[in-house]
């Protein structure tokens, strides 16, 4: 692992990726370009409707791999570019994603745009499109709700620049305009709709029109 994601891991398990991954993990690369093995894992844990599922699992790893890359940006000022070739993927028995530790050091992204977006979450995105008919619109909103809550769980002293980070990405496309108000985005996630499922705190859905799956 690379000095920047060995940094991040110091703040806690929310910024470490996984040393120990499966033997039957999968390249983020598999996983990107079909993604129906670990969802369907998931749907198996989770129930419901394997759409929600898809969208459910997309916004998990959204958080697992923006929390690492975010907090190696801001420590080392360089935004480690992680090959998805090399970066282990695998559904755990509770229906969640893990990534684990890159198995080939990291590289160095020209901005977090590239290393988040570019390289990962717009190819995840077009294939989640594909497969389960999700909108792109819910698709990148997930992405920007992972975002703007990861500097929550950073240390007080990270927090503003992490968000002058953030707000840069979300102020333009793909992101641009995902979010209502500060404190809430457009789309829902469909976490709401699954049967041990619920309310996010920037979910849109008025609480009234809330039909959860049986």
């Amino acid at each position: 692992m690379t000095d920047g994601l060995t940094a991040a891991a110091t703040l806690g398990g929310f910024f470490a990726l996984d040393p120990d991954p499966p033997r039957n993990h999968r390249p983020a690369t598999a996983f990107y370009t079909d993604p129906r093995p670990e969802i369907s894992d998931a749907h198996r844990a989770l129930g419901g409707h394997e759409r929600e599922v898809a969208s459910v699992t997309h916004l998990g790893l959204a958080a697992k791999l923006i929390s690492p890359v975010l907090a190696a940006t801001l420590l080392t000022g360089t935004a480690p570019l992680i090959d998805p070739d090399h970066l282990p993927v695998w559904t755990t028995p509770t229906g969640g994603l893990r990534l684990g530790v890159p198995t080939k050091p990291t590289g160095h992204a020209k901005d977090l745009r590239t290393a988040l977006l570019d390289t990962h979450f717009a190819p995840l995105t077009e294939s989640l499109h594909t497969a389960y008919r999700l909108a792109p619109s819910l698709l990148w909103g997930n992405i920007a709700s992972a975002l703007a809550n990861t500097p929550r769980v950073l240390p007080p002293t990270l927090r503003t620049p992490a968000t002058h980070l953030i707000e840069e990405l979300l102020a333009t496309p793909p992101l641009a305009n995902t979010f209502r108000t500060p404190n809430q985005r457009r789309t829902c996630c469909l976490f709401i709709r699954l049967p041990r499922g619920g309310a996010c705190g920037d979910c849109p859905v008025p609480r009234r029109n809330v039909v959860p799956r049986p």
